[in-house]
Order: C-alpha cells, then sequence, then structure tokens
C-alpha cells in the first residue's frame, strides 16, 4: 500500500494528466490484460493442482510437471511478444483511432518497449506460485516491496532526464530484481523449475491449463473490461486516461487489502463451517466479519469520501497537474468511495457463496457482472461521460452482490443483510460530516488537513464500530492474545 501510495505520487509530479501518461496507462494495460487473460488462471489455481500431484504422485514428479509448465509458458509468451512485435503499429493505431493525433506514435514505441516485460512478470507470477506451494509467502511479498522502492527510485532520477520512458526503466528494474531473487529462493529450496525451460513436456503442462479451463472466461472478460474502460477514457480527451487511473488507485488499494482479509481470514473460517453443517457459526462468522471489513471501509471512506479535497491535493497537485485536472481527480476518487458499496457487497456475498461450495453460482454471476459493466460503459459513455465508470461499478456490483448474498443457505440471512444496510447508513452519515467539516475549514495546507483528519479518527472510529455494533476492544484484545500465543 505505502509503496503504491507513494509511486501515484511521482509518478503525478513527473508525468501529470498527458498524452504520454495515457499512452502509458493504455500501453501497460494492455501488456496485463495479455498476461491475466492468457495466464492469470493457471496462477491462481497453480498452488491447489501442485499439491494435488504432490500428495498423489509425488513431489519430485509434482516439480516435473510443474517445470514443463513454466517451460509452456516460456515458449508461448515468447511466440505472443513476436506477434505484437509484428504487428504493434497496426494495434496502436486501432487503440488510438479516435484520440488525439500522435497517440498511435507513442504507444506503439512503448508497446514495442513493454514485449519483455511480458514474459519476465509471468516467469516471476508462476514462481511466487511455486513458493506458495512450499508454504514460502513472506520473502515474495518483501522482495515485492523493495523491487518496488527501486522502481520509485529509477523514476525520481530518470523521469527529468527521458520523460515517460523513465516509467519503463523503473518498471524493469523492478521486475527484474525481483524475478533474479525469486530464481535464488526457488535455488535455495532446491526446486529445479527451469530444468525444462526449452524440452518440456506438453502433455504434463496441458493438465495444469486442463485444471485452470473453467476460470479461463471469467478472466477474459475481466481484464477485456478493464482494459475497455481504458479506451473509453481515451476517447474523451487527452489526460481523462490518467485522471481516472489516479482517482481509481485509493479504490483499488482498499479492495486489495479487503480482498485479502477475506481470503485469508474469513474463507478458510466459513468453509470450515459449511463442510462441518455447523451453518450457526457460519452466520455468525459473516457477521463478524461484515463488521470488520465494513469498519475497514470506513476509515477509507473518511477519505475518500469525506476528506477528498485534502487527500488528492496532498497526492497529486504537484508538477504537471492542473488545478482542473485536480478537480476531475476530487470528483471522481469521491465516486468511486461511493461506488465501493457495492463493490463491498460484491466481495462479501462473493467470498461467502465459495465458502458455501457455489462456485459456478459464483463464476457465472461474476461473468455476467463483468459483460453488464462493460455494456453500461459503451452505451453511456458519450452521454454520462467520465462519472459512468464509478457509477456502473457500484450500482452493477451492487446488484450482482445482493443476487449471491440472496443465493446463500443461512440463517438469519434478513439479520445480515439488516445490518448491511445499517453499516451503510453509520458510514455515509460520518463520512459526509468529515465532508461538511472539510469544506469550510480554513486549514489552507492539504498535509496540516489530512493529518487533522487523520487525528479525529481516534474518535470517529469507536463511534462508527458503536453505532454499527463491532467491539473493538474484543477485537484487540483477541489480537493480543494470539500474538502472545505464538510468540510464546
Amino acid at each position: 500500500m505505502l509503496i503504491s501510495v507513494v509511486s501515484i505520487t511521482y509518478t503525478a509530479k513527473f508525468f501529470g494528466v498527458s498524452v504520454e501518461k495515457d499512452m502509458w496507462v493504455l500501453a501497460s494495460t494492455f501488456i496485463s490484460t495479455l498476461i491475466s487473460m492468457f495466464w492469470g488462471p493457471l496462477d491462481e489455481i497453480f498452488r491447489t493442482k501442485f499439491i494435488y500431484i504432490k500428495e498423489e504422485e509425488g513431489e519430485t514428479i509434482a516439480i516435473d510437471k510443474a517445470a514443463s509448465l513454466v517451460g509452456f509458458i516460456f515458449s508461448v509468451t515468447l511466440v505472443m511478444g513476436v506477434i505484437i512485435g509484428f504487428l504493434h503499429e497496426p494495434i496502436a493505431n486501432l487503440i488510438t483511432s479516435n484520440m488525439t493525433s500522435g497517440s498511435a506514435s507513442i504507444l506503439g514505441k512503448l508497446l514495442i518497449c513493454l514485449i519483455p516485460s511480458l514474459l519476465i512478470t509471468e516467469l516471476t507470477n508462476i514462481s511466487i506460485s511455486v513458493l506458495n506451494a512450499y508454504e514460502v509467502y513472506y520473502l515474495p511479498e518483501i522482495v515485492a516491496f523493495l523491487s518496488g522502492i527501486l522502481n520509485i527510485i529509477a523514476v525520481i532520477f530518470f523521469a527529468p532526464l527521458i520523460g515517460i520512458y523513465a516509467l519503463l526503466i523503473a518498471q524493469y528494474f523492478g521486475i527484474v530484481f525481483l524475478l533474479v531473487l525469486i530464481i535464488h529462493f526457488l535455488h535455495l529450496k532446491n526446486i529445479p523449475l527451469w530444468d525444462r525451460i526449452f524440452q518440456y513436456n506438453i502433455h504434463d503442462a496441458w493438465s495444469f491449463v486442463v485444471f485452470s479451463l473453467p476460470l479461463f472466461f471469467p478472466y477474459f472478460v475481466g481484464q477485456l473490461n478493464t482494459f475497455v474502460q481504458k479506451y473509453l477514457a481515451g476517447v474523451l480527451g487527452s489526460g481523462i486516461i490518467s485522471s481516472v487511473d489516479y482517482a481509481s488507485q485509493f479504490m483499488t488499494i482498499l479492495q486489495s487489502v479487503l480482498t485479502s482479509v477475506l481470503t485469508t481470514v474469513m474463507l478458510p473460517i466459513l468453509s470450515k463451517d459449511y463442510i462441518t453443517h455447523d451453518m450457526n457459526d457460519f452466520g455468525h462468522t459473516l457477521k463478524e466479519n461484515f463488521k470488520m471489513c465494513m469498519i475497514i471501509y470506513a476509515m477509507a471512506a473518511i477519505f475518500m469520501i469525506g476528506a477528498t479535497t485534502p487527500l488528492c491535493t496532498f497526492f497529486f497537485h504537484r508538477g504537471k497537474v492542473s488545478y482542473e485536472a485536480l478537480q476531475l481527480i476530487i470528483n471522481l476518487t469521491r465516486c468511486f468511495g461511493f461506488a465501493f458499496i457495492g463493490v463491498f457487497m460484491y466481495l462479501m456475498a462473493g467470498t461467502s457463496l465459495m465458502a458455501n461450495n457455489k462456485r459456478k453460482i459464483y463464476a457465472s454471476i461474476g461473468v455476467a457482472n463483468q459483460l453488464v459493466v462493460l455494456a453500461f460503459n459503451i452505451v453511456f459513455v458519450r452521454i454520462l461521460g467520465v462519472y459512468i465508470f464509478p457509477l456502473s461499478l457500484g450500482l452493477v456490483h451492487l446488484v450482482s452482490g445482493l443476487i449471491m448474498f440472496y443465493k446463500l443457505d443461512i440463517e438469519n440471512k434478513k439479520g445480515i443483510f439488516v445490518f448491511y444496510l445499517k453499516g451503510i447508513v453509520v458510514v455515509i452519515g460520518i463520512s459526509s460530516i468529515y465532508a461538511i467539516a472539510n469544506s469550510a475549514s480554513v486549514v489552507e495546507h492539504s498535509f496540516i488537513a489530512l493529518i487533522i483528519n487523520l487525528g479525529t479518527l481516534a474518535i470517529s472510529v469507536p463511534l462508527m464500530a458503536w453505532l454499527i455494533g463491532f467491539n473493538v476492544r474484543n477485537m484487540i484484545l483477541k489480537v493480543y492474545q494470539n500474538t502472545i500465543a505464538k510468540i510464546g
């Protein structure tokens, strides 16, 4: 989170909202979209399939098959890169056909420069998945943090010299450093993952691909939606892609935090309750996690909705970001803060549905959700402009989340839903008070205003917790007791 926020700040300082920054977002999104479309499902299911093979056929065979998968990924990604290299001009012209002149030239150059990142990024992703299968979680995260620092240093040093291409150098600094250290960790664990990089068994690799096939369509639709949003923003005018990208960053960070909490804390407990047929505990656990996640959202909403102006002014109003661009970023950030009401229900209900052993329903609703968001954006972008993106995101995710919640087989469903409504009212109410206070504030410096808002959390968070029905004292006590128990 820290690295992401600092990186955003320096990117805004040096590149602002410009055609070059727009093309960088489009190019990097295009590359990351291809990576996720082709390899995202494999990265997600690898650990499950690897552990299954390891238990059924032995560790040696599991590693051999994983090595074949890496060789397969290496070959396919190389071919993919060659195709992009030959077709970069037509791709750039097609994507920028309705954008400002000169965009295609910049985008084409960036695409060429980003081709090697296709291979480096995916080899890193699958290697991290292998380490995860061996219960190595923290080292990759620490290394990723360090590579993020290198990324920021490179931006600061090279941006004044070579402009937007500094982001290329910064990205390669980070991902190459990460890959090298990940390979080192694989060597320390004596995992010969690279032995079959050129001589792999297609049958062994294909077993992983077949296992991940049900996830390919949801991934494809989701990534297509992400890229089309960036394209539509570019059609609206120069700098709009950058503005939407900056404004959505805080929501993206919040979503990552909640997803991490749900997958590491809530999902395992709910799955255990479902397997043991203890649906009373299932409902109780769900409600308690609703409370915990609602508090996390509430703290974020205080800044995204209530203190939006000082927040965005501090992080974005520097360098090449004009006052007019800043106002658009502020308005969009606040809209994304409200949109997260729907995303919140979607994440909670979706995680519960997976624990409820209704993965097919979850996948079906997820795909329909992405398709409807995509359709809304395409149809209404000319009418509502840039604000269609948070509006479609919030409304469609809310409806999808409510449908998934309705499909849950739990007791006291009505009570949990009433709690959700109560929590949302509390969050909006407290955030609105912050918004009024910040608009009437005489404090001119954004940093001081942020510190004041941060200081008031000591009063507002316990108040929100009390209104929602969340016992902060008990939670802190449980965390303390668990920490002492682990240390002991």
